[in-house]
């Protein structure tokens, strides 16, 4: 059963051994990534690590067991919540959690 849904920060703390990596390789076993967070790991890995979109790929699949795509009203929904949030400095990825 999936409890947790992880944000991009946390997967990318776990790819780069940060602070609070080992807690989150604990709760991978548990957790579901939005399609949304897994374009903005990518980008990450891609920009600061150089890592490749095919070696991003192979990581995240190995890392995350239930990936979730998101509905057009969920979409629309996270669209909306930009101007609600904007004072917390959500990124498009962070909205797509709490959606």
């Amino acid at each position: 059963m999936n409890k947790y849904i992880l944000d991009s920060s946390a997967l990318l703390a776990l790819f780069n051994s940060e602070t609070g990596s080992d807690k989150v390789e604990e709760l991978l076993p548990l957790s579901i990534m939005s399609t949304v967070n897994i374009a903005e790991v990518v980008a990450e890995l891609d920009k600061k690590l150089n890592i490749s979109f095919i070696q991003s790929k192979a990581m995240i699949s190995a890392s995350i067991n239930k990936i979730v795509a998101l509905e057009f009203d969920q979409a629309i929904e996270i669209g909306r919540l930009k101007k609600e949030t904007e004072q917390f400095g959500l990124s498009l990825g962070d909205r797509a959690c709490i959606n």
